[in-house]
């Protein structure tokens, strides 16, 4: 089994993943319901506004933070695989919601682009729980990428 840096560091299964994660996020916010999923979708077209092709340069630009942010979960998870990662997350909620969380926070108090630092801030509040839901997928796209 690979670690995620590993992975990542080779060109076409960098693109690969790219795709994934950019179909997990389309996934997951298209599935939001009620008040707050109209204010995620709305805030989703917001950004996708700004550039067409803002979402996948973002993921690639933050994807060896992620990756750096996730590896120490999953690298416990390589010494002593049971089940499958997507589980494993799903039992370390709050460490790995904690990990990817810094991250995005780390990014979007460094940015210049005054739209996406508002947006972010307005959904942030919400963002624990969505990342959590999301968690599934994401391991299941490690387990993918790194097998």
């Amino acid at each position: 089994m690979k670690s995620m840096a590993e992975v990542v560091s080779e060109n076409p299964q960098r693109a690969a993943v790219v795709r994934d994660v950019v179909t997990l996020i389309d996934t997951e916010v298209d599935r939001k319901g009620g008040l707050s999923g109209m204010g995620i979708k709305a805030a989703y077209k917001v950004v996708k506004s700004v550039k067409a092709s803002i979402i996948p340069e973002v993921v690639d630009g933050l994807l060896d933070e992620f990756c750096a942010a996730i590896e120490p979960l999953h690298a416990t998870y390589r010494a002593n695989p049971s089940g499958s990662f997507a589980n494993y997350l799903t039992a370390n909620r709050k460490a790995a919601v904690d990990a990817l969380l810094a991250t995005t926070d780390g990014r979007a108090r460094r940015t210049s682009n005054a739209t996406l630092k508002k947006t972010y801030e307005k959904l942030r509040p919400i963002a624990e729980g969505n990342v959590a839901e999301a968690l599934p997928g994401l391991g299941r796209l490690i387990d993918k990428h790194c097998a």
